[in-house]
């Protein structure tokens, strides 16, 4: 969840010198003038319409004992593909929750993750929760893996694209180390190393 924070939302910490400063900056927002080419169009990033649609849909538990990075989320929560640019993405509807007074609230992705970082997942120890906020962290695992497979599906093509047009392409072979893969952006292991 902290990662997912750092990708959208303003108000990400930075530490210089021992000290804690509150920046206003997402890693997106700072790629908001970058020009990317998408369905044979080049244009602002921020403007850009390849984040989708999304749904919280579990995976089948058969589905699950397969070995896959993305156990709980099914690949059916991506409703529409390239529906929404990232801050319209943020801004939908995830959740509808019951508070205390059993009033039916709509969260979306930005209130879900802030709430995750904060209350759930946060380095602060909660001696008290809103029911609603419990219920968020209950569904921490499907939340972050919908979340996350939604912006590697949606990130992939332009990075992939950027890369090259930008005659970068030692970053998508996997044979000079390093990887470019939707799963992996890891180093490939050598057991000599």
């Amino acid at each position: 969840m902290v990662q997912l924070r750092l990708l959208f939302l303003e108000q990400n910490e930075s530490h210089e010198r021992g000290k804690k400063q509150r920046e206003k900056f997402s890693l997106l927002s700072l790629m908001d003038n970058l020009l990317i080419t998408f369905e044979n169009n080049t244009l602002r990033f921020e403007e850009a319409k390849i984040f989708p649609k999304i749904s919280l849909i579990y995976r089948e538990y058969d589905d699950r004992k397969n070995q896959s990075p993305y156990f709980y989320a099914s690949s059916k929560c991506i409703v529409e593909r390239n529906v929404y640019t990232y801050k319209e993405f943020i801004a939908q509807p995830l959740l509808k929750i019951a508070n205390a007074n059993d009033e039916l609230k709509e969260k979306d992705i930005k209130h879900c993750i802030e709430v995750l970082v904060d209350k759930g997942q946060g380095a602060h120890y909660q001696h008290h929760l809103r029911k609603v906020h419990v219920d968020i962290i209950m569904q921490r695992n499907i939340i972050s893996q919908t979340i996350g497979l939604a912006v590697i599906s949606s990130l992939y093509e332009p990075i992939r694209e950027y890369l090259i047009n930008n005659h970068m392409e030692s970053y998508l072979d996997r044979s000079k180390g390093s990887s470019f893969s939707i799963f992996r952006l890891t180093p490939k292991w050598n057991p000599k190393n």
